[in-house]
Formats: C-alpha cells, sequence, structure tokens
C-alpha cells in the first residue's frame, strides 16, 4: 500500500501536466484567438469570435477533445460527436461575428 501511494503522489502531478485535466476557457479563448485567423478574422472580431465560442466548447466538449484542439487545433481529429458539437457552435460564432467582419 505505501508503494501504491508514492506512486500516486508522483503520477497525479505528471497527469495533471499532461493533459488530463480540463482546460480553462481562458485556454481555450486564447487558442480560439490565435487560430483566428484561419477564418480570416482578427482584431475585435478574433476576439468576438473567442467570446462566443469559448463557454460552449468548454461546456459540450469532453476534456480530451478540448486538450486535442489546444494541443493540435480545431482541425485535429476527435471523437466524432464533439467534432459535430463543436463544428455547430464555431459555425454558428462565426456566423454571429462574420458579418461585422
Amino acid at each position: 500500500m505505501k508503494k501504491f501511494a508514492s506512486a500516486a503522489l508522483v503520477i497525479a502531478p505528471m497527469m495533471l501536466l499532461s493533459g488530463c485535466s480540463k482546460p480553462s476557457q481562458d485556454e481555450i479563448h486564447a487558442k480560439l484567438v490565435e487560430d483566428a485567423s484561419a477564418l480570416q478574422l482578427s482584431g475585435d472580431d478574433a476576439t468576438a469570435f473567442a467570446d462566443c465560442a469559448a463557454p460552449k466548447l468548454h461546456e459540450e466538449l469532453s476534456r480530451s477533445s478540448l486538450n486535442t484542439y489546444l494541443e493540435d487545433g480545431m482541425e485535429a481529429e476527435v471523437a466524432q460527436d464533439d467534432a459535430d458539437k463543436s463544428n455547430k457552435i464555431l459555425e454558428d460564432c462565426y456566423n454571429e461575428v462574420a458579418p461585422a467582419a
């Protein structure tokens, strides 16, 4: 039991550092602003897009899909249900912001 407890103390922080925790809305927001240039959004429009999408993505998507998106970008392959949700969220938010763009 003592060995297990010691191993858990070593492994738990490593798991947190390796993407086992759910990213914050701020992390998602920052990544969306960074990647908004692919949608030809910049400045205030990129921020407005991220303001719209980040909380929805954080609420709707799984921890693993969010971590994959943060590491590999929004075009990364994730579970189909998360891909469908994220595509809908991103499209809706883009359409909300695009008329101002």
